[in-house]
Protein backbone atom coordinates (compact mmCIF):
# COMPACT_ATOMS: atom_id res chain seq x y z
CA UNK A 1 0.00 0.00 0.00
CA UNK A 2 3.10 2.91 0.69
CA UNK A 3 4.10 1.95 -3.06
CA UNK A 4 0.73 3.33 -4.62
CA UNK A 5 0.99 6.45 -2.19
CA UNK A 6 4.95 6.88 -3.23
CA UNK A 7 3.38 6.72 -6.71
CA UNK A 8 0.39 9.11 -6.20
CA UNK A 9 2.72 11.40 -4.39
CA UNK A 10 5.56 11.80 -7.46
CA UNK A 11 2.31 12.06 -9.95
CA UNK A 12 0.74 14.95 -8.03
CA UNK A 13 4.16 16.29 -7.44
CA UNK A 14 4.85 16.10 -11.26
CA UNK A 15 1.84 17.56 -12.28
CA UNK A 16 1.88 20.59 -10.26
CA UNK A 17 5.24 21.64 -11.37
CA UNK A 18 4.39 20.94 -14.78
CA UNK A 19 1.85 23.24 -14.50
CA UNK A 20 4.17 25.90 -12.54
CA UNK A 21 6.54 26.13 -15.41
CA UNK A 22 4.45 26.37 -18.25
CA UNK A 23 5.73 29.13 -20.79
CA UNK A 24 4.71 32.92 -19.93
CA UNK A 25 4.51 34.27 -23.96
CA UNK A 26 3.68 38.06 -23.64
CA UNK A 27 0.08 37.32 -25.38
CA UNK A 28 0.10 40.82 -26.95
CA UNK A 29 3.09 40.43 -29.34
CA UNK A 30 3.57 36.38 -29.20
CA UNK A 31 1.31 32.62 -28.82
CA UNK A 32 2.42 29.91 -27.44
CA UNK A 33 2.64 26.89 -30.10
CA UNK A 34 4.00 23.16 -28.67
CA UNK A 35 5.82 24.61 -25.74
CA UNK A 36 7.19 27.63 -27.94
CA UNK A 37 6.67 31.87 -28.37
CA UNK A 38 5.92 32.78 -31.34
CA UNK A 39 5.98 36.25 -32.50
CA UNK A 40 2.56 36.87 -33.73
CA UNK A 41 1.97 37.83 -37.86
CA UNK A 42 1.54 41.04 -38.56
CA UNK A 43 -2.13 42.40 -38.51
CA UNK A 44 -3.87 41.26 -41.92
CA UNK A 45 -1.86 38.37 -41.85
CA UNK A 46 -1.96 34.93 -40.47
CA UNK A 47 0.22 32.07 -39.67
CA UNK A 48 0.12 28.95 -42.46
CA UNK A 49 3.45 27.07 -40.43
CA UNK A 50 3.82 28.13 -36.82
CA UNK A 51 7.98 28.41 -35.45
CA UNK A 52 10.20 25.98 -34.76
CA UNK A 53 13.28 26.14 -32.84
CA UNK A 54 15.50 27.25 -35.82
CA UNK A 55 12.19 29.62 -37.78
CA UNK A 56 9.68 32.20 -37.10
CA UNK A 57 6.04 31.47 -38.22
CA UNK A 58 5.27 31.76 -41.42
CA UNK A 59 2.30 34.28 -42.60
CA UNK A 60 0.19 34.79 -45.07
CA UNK A 61 -2.24 37.35 -46.12
CA UNK A 62 -5.82 37.74 -45.37
CA UNK A 63 -8.76 37.48 -47.68
CA UNK A 64 -12.60 38.48 -47.60
CA UNK A 65 -13.31 34.48 -46.58
CA UNK A 66 -10.59 34.13 -44.06
CA UNK A 67 -12.16 33.53 -40.53
CA UNK A 68 -8.93 33.54 -38.31
CA UNK A 69 -8.48 35.94 -35.28
CA UNK A 70 -5.32 37.07 -36.29
CA UNK A 71 -7.14 38.63 -39.33
CA UNK A 72 -10.11 39.91 -37.92
CA UNK A 73 -7.88 41.49 -35.03
CA UNK A 74 -9.67 39.45 -32.78
CA UNK A 75 -8.69 37.41 -29.49
CA UNK A 76 -8.13 33.82 -28.97
CA UNK A 77 -10.44 32.63 -26.18
CA UNK A 78 -8.32 29.50 -25.68
CA UNK A 79 -4.90 28.32 -26.28
CA UNK A 80 -5.60 26.63 -29.34
CA UNK A 81 -7.16 29.70 -30.52
CA UNK A 82 -10.37 27.69 -31.93
CA UNK A 83 -12.51 30.64 -30.42
CA UNK A 84 -12.30 34.13 -31.02
CA UNK A 85 -14.04 37.39 -29.31
CA UNK A 86 -14.17 41.04 -29.93
CA UNK A 87 -11.34 43.09 -28.95
CA UNK A 88 -12.42 44.41 -25.87
CA UNK A 89 -11.73 48.12 -25.72
CA UNK A 90 -10.54 49.52 -21.82
CA UNK A 91 -11.12 53.40 -21.02
CA UNK A 92 -8.09 55.41 -20.34
CA UNK A 93 -6.54 54.65 -17.81
CA UNK A 94 -7.11 50.96 -18.14
CA UNK A 95 -5.02 47.97 -19.55
CA UNK A 96 -6.29 45.16 -20.68
CA UNK A 97 -5.34 41.94 -19.41
CA UNK A 98 -5.81 38.25 -19.97
CA UNK A 99 -6.54 35.75 -17.15
CA UNK A 100 -6.32 32.34 -17.49
CA UNK A 101 -3.76 29.15 -18.75
CA UNK A 102 -6.24 27.25 -21.26
CA UNK A 103 -9.20 29.20 -21.60
CA UNK A 104 -8.99 33.44 -21.61
CA UNK A 105 -10.63 36.07 -20.12
CA UNK A 106 -9.53 39.67 -21.16
CA UNK A 107 -10.58 42.38 -18.34
CA UNK A 108 -9.71 45.95 -17.94
CA UNK A 109 -7.78 46.72 -15.05
CA UNK A 110 -6.61 50.08 -14.01
CA UNK A 111 -3.23 51.13 -14.60
CA UNK A 112 -0.56 50.97 -11.60
CA UNK A 113 0.38 53.65 -10.01
CA UNK A 114 3.49 56.32 -11.63
CA UNK A 115 1.44 55.12 -14.93
CA UNK A 116 -1.08 56.14 -17.56
CA UNK A 117 -3.06 55.32 -20.65
CA UNK A 118 -4.51 58.16 -22.57
CA UNK A 119 -5.61 55.73 -25.66
CA UNK A 120 -8.42 52.74 -26.00
CA UNK A 121 -6.26 49.62 -25.93
CA UNK A 122 -2.70 50.70 -25.66
CA UNK A 123 -0.55 49.74 -22.48
CA UNK A 124 0.13 52.15 -19.86
CA UNK A 125 2.86 54.06 -19.70
CA UNK A 126 5.60 55.81 -17.33
CA UNK A 127 4.64 58.99 -16.53
CA UNK A 128 6.95 62.12 -16.92
CA UNK A 129 8.14 63.08 -13.42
Amino acid sequence: MDIVRLYMLLFATGYVLSICMALECNWKRQYEYKGKCCQICPLGTFPIQHCTNSSESVCKNCTNMNDHCFCNNNLCEDDTCSKCSPTKKCTPGEKLIRTGLFKFRYICEPCPSQTYNDEERNICKPTME
